[in-house]
């Protein structure tokens, strides 16, 4: 069957495609008086259809508007110069493609294309925006094609380039028709596929772009920067757990011997897929990794139910485990294993200990298969669910209680991403009128059915390769040495649960220790001084505070020449310093202004003095004159204020 379809210039195509489904007739999208898609009225409402709008959702629009827009994200704030593109960085379960409704919603006087790679993101992305925008959502994927009289279209990436040198799909769209071009899982959007995409719709010289993420740290190293000029927000995991939107996590790490990675390759940034295959195919680990899994899913020792005597009678060995499973309640568990024969084999020796508890998925299981596997799944059939690359990204179930990464990873993208697959809160969790502040949410969470989220990780040999782990994820802005060191302690408890945040914060508490010995060492000598500092001042060193690690959105970009001078007035400029950092300090100068605090030059010099930096600008200022007129040295009165000051009197 033939296709006959008008480009966007009056050019005929012939598309030559068996069976072509045109998404069925659905009512068309009001217009006004001109024939032109309605505008969205520019007040403010916190719902999008019946969904209330949560206070993070409600700043991420604002803050979308403000970047693309130029429109002040809070009354009190100015105008400012709007971009071409941003990205929203936040973490899995926060309800993206919700605060992507709202954009569309609210600011949309032409067609709004989203595009995604996969087939499960383009029908939830769908259905979302259908039921919260409150019009038709059509969609171009394989052999089905979007109707071009409605305006909000979703479509896959590789539909879009198919065919005709890469723009086959594409020249049937007019670049001009569309306002808003919004990538689902932005973290993708370096990729020579979605650059071609980009590239032809970006002929639309007023055409916005946004892009949403949870992961905006490439395996590659690609900086994002390179196709979204400004971030509206971000909001990760650790951010998200702190405000008590996502259940905590705690990691259960596994020595397994045999386990060796030193040799395993490295290709695109992460493990090489044929030489892990080979590590975690091997029969003897397997055994031992499923008897852990097993323990720590059921939540007790295996070893209670005689297996070693068990195992020399089958018949013996299935009754001790039939009797197990009706003792023990087998969690909620994903599992992330490293190819299909690994998925294959954990499965049978799992269902060997828990008869037919567990299921396996990978990207060749027949579409409809794969979707009874998850109902099952969902419904309790199975407490286990194997999978190898379907379930890192699309697929939801908060129900998870247990996430087993049998598939180590030098990703940080990666990760997060199966991470994320637990750390949603179980429906109406943390959502009402009574859950308002943090602490209400993080209660509510405690107390329900799933109060926290376990993460099965397995430690071997890394040899020269460095693997994340929670503690990368949930370190945020933690120094390097901080995540490492946390790394360490919960590696130290073998099959212990640990709290992550709690060993990030005991790993911090002992280097603040070892670096404050180590400056009581160093004052020993004092070395006099004037108020006047000398050369840069080193502003994390002085506060105790870590730099940011450079994001993957920012990473590569320069520091501009206003951010460079105003560093530098502060002498706070150093060589070498990244975007990250600057914007950290910048932000720091702001926060210090607007409590009254004083600045990061007088800080440095109170502190050279042995006195406090927490004191205000004027107070600071009077320190320093009086300082000043006693011949730089720190008079009596001030050194008793200060003590005073420091003991809270």
């Amino acid at each position: 069957m033939t296709l006959f379809q008008t480009t966007h210039d009056g050019a005929g195509v012939e598309r030559f495609v068996t069976n072509p489904v045109i998404d069925e007739p659905l009512p068309a999208p009001g217009l006004d008086d001109d024939g032109q898609p309605e505008i969205i009225e520019e007040d403010w409402s916190d719902t999008v259809g019946e969904f209330v709008l949560r206070p993070y959702q409600h700043e991420a629009v604002k803050n979308i508007e403000a970047q693309l827009y130029g429109c002040p994200a809070d009354g009190d704030s100015p105008a400012v110069e709007p971009h071409k593109s941003a990205l929203l960085v936040m973490a899995t379960g926060l309800g993206k493609t919700v605060i992507v409704a709202q954009a569309v919603k609210r600011r949309r006087p032409g067609k709004v294309l989203m595009i995604a790679h996969r087939a499960e993101l383009i029908y939830q992305a769908k259905a979302t925006l259908e039921n919260l925008c409150g019009e038709p959502v059509t969609v171009e994927m394989a052999d089905r094609y979007a109707r071009m009289d409605h305006n909000i279209i979703v479509a896959t990436v590789q539909t879009l380039i198919a065919g005709m040198g890469g723009d086959g799909r594409m020249i049937a769209f007019n670049p001009n028709d569309f306002s808003l071009f919004v990538t689902d899982e932005g973290h993708h959007a370096t990729a020579a596929s979605y650059r071609r995409v980009y590239n032809y719709f970006h002929t639309n010289p007023n055409l916005k772009h946004l892009g949403v993420t949870a992961t905006p740290d490439r395996a590659d190293e690609e900086a994002l920067g390179k196709i979204f000029e400004s971030v509206a927000m971000t909001y990760e995991i650790a951010d998200a757990i702190r405000d008590g939107w996502l259940v905590p996590i705690r990691a259960v790490p596994v020595h397994v011997a045999g386990l060796d990675y030193s040799s395993i390759r490295t290709t695109a940034g992460d493990l090489n897929g044929a030489d892990l295959a080979r590590v975690m195919e091997a029969e003897a680990p397997l055994h031992e990794m499923v008897q852990a899994i097993v323990e720590v899913v059921c939540q007790a020792p295996v070893g209670a139910t005689n297996i070693a005597l068990a195992q020399e009678d089958e018949s013996l060995f299935a009754a001790e485990m039939a009797t197990f499973s009706q003792v023990y309640r087998p969690r909620k568990t994903l599992i992330f294993a490293a190819s299909v024969a690994h998925a294959e084999r954990l499965c049978e020796i799992i269902n060997r200990w828990l008869p037919g508890r567990a299921c396996w998925v990978c990207g060749k299981t027949p579409k409809d298969e794969r979707a009874q596997l998850f109902a099952d799944y969902k419904a309790g059939r199975y407490a286990f669910i194997i999978n190898v690359g379907v379930c890192t990204e699309g697929w939801d179930e908060p129900t998870v209680e247990v996430v087993v990464m049998a598939r180590p990873t030098k990703s940080r993208a990666l990760f997060t991403q199966m991470l994320g697959r637990g750390t949603r809160a179980l429906a109406g969790v943390v959502d009402g009128p009574d859950k308002e502040t943090p602490e209400a949410r993080r209660a509510a969470i405690a107390a329900s059915e799933k109060p926290l989220l376990t993460c099965v990780d397995f430690i071997g040999n890394c040899g020269r390769h460095t693997l994340i782990t929670p503690a990368d994820i949930l370190g945020g802005n933690y120094d390097d040495d901080v995540v490492e060191r946390a790394t360490k302690l919960t590696q130290e408890q073998d099959r212990e649960a640990m709290d992550v945040d709690a060993a990030l914060a005991e790993a911090q508490k002992q280097i603040d220790a070892e670096k404050a010995k180590e400056a009581a060492r160093r004052a020993k000598v004092r070395v006099g001084g004037k108020y006047v500092v000398g050369g840069p001042i080193d502003a994390f060193r002085l506060f105790g505070v870590t730099p940011y690690r450079e994001r993957g959105w920012e990473r590569g970009k320069e520091v501009t020449a206003k951010m460079r001078e105003c560093l530098e007035r502060q002498k706070l400029w150093q060589e070498g310093m990244n975007y990250s950092t600057a914007r950290q300090l910048l932000q720091g100068m702001g926060d210090r202004r607007e409590k009254g605090l004083c600045t990061f030059r007088q800080a440095a010099a109170l502190a050279k003095r042995g006195l406090p930096t927490n004191v205000s600008f004027e107070k600071a200022h009077e320190w320093m004159d009086k300082i000043a007129g006693n011949g730089w040295q720190v008079p009596a009165d001030i050194k008793q204020e200060a003590a005073n000051l420091t003991h809270g009197n």
